[in-house]
């Protein structure tokens, strides 16, 4: 005799069902939301405005400056940082694209942090929980995309000479 559902099996199987195909249209609902817009000043070379976007949130948290300091956006962090992965192996500036579309991702963020939302619509106080949710992650590539992000971050932004005089250089060269 051939196995039927029937009862509580097939109505067990029917919500299964039910709420498999709404988890899916929730998540790429989730998934589509766009960015919080950050437009860059020159055309860009390795990312996309996406991309870019999220960039510019994270530089905003990592380099904000503060007394006599200019922030990473007053220093074009985000532009010097396209720049930089314009000269590298395209592979590395895809990882890296990637990498931040995954940090702005609200799928992933609810399912990894139970955060239902993008990096680039949070709060400071949020985007500061999620930077240290990547630093801290028990996932190396969420690790290692935290160190590469915030390592091409704030190579940008102390390489300015506008940030020398806070690091005690008081002149470059010679």
């Amino acid at each position: 005799m051939a196995d039927r559902l029937t009862g509580p099996s097939r109505r067990r199987l029917l919500w299964s069902l039910a709420l498999g195909a709404a988890a899916v249209a929730a998540g790429v609902g989730l998934a589509v939301v766009p960015p919080a817009a950050r437009a860059p000043r020159e055309p860009l070379r390795a990312l996309t405005e996406r991309s870019f976007a999220v960039l510019a949130a994270v530089a905003d948290r990592v380099c904000p400056g503060g007394p006599g300091l200019p922030d990473a956006w007053e220093l074009e962090v985000p532009e010097k940082v396209d720049a930089v992965l314009a000269r590298l192996h395209p592979a590395n500036a895809t990882d890296l694209h990637r990498a931040l579309l995954l940090l702005d991702n609200p799928l992933a963020g609810l399912l990894l942090d139970g955060r239902p939302a993008t990096f680039t619509r949070a709060s400071d106080e949020t985007r500061d929980r999620i930077l240290a949710s990547w630093r801290t992650s028990r996932l190396q590539v969420r690790r290692a995309s935290y160190q590469a992000i915030v390592g091409l971050v704030s190579a940008a932004y102390w390489s300015d000479p506008r940030t020398f005089a806070h690091l005690g250089y008081s002149r470059v060269g010679g």
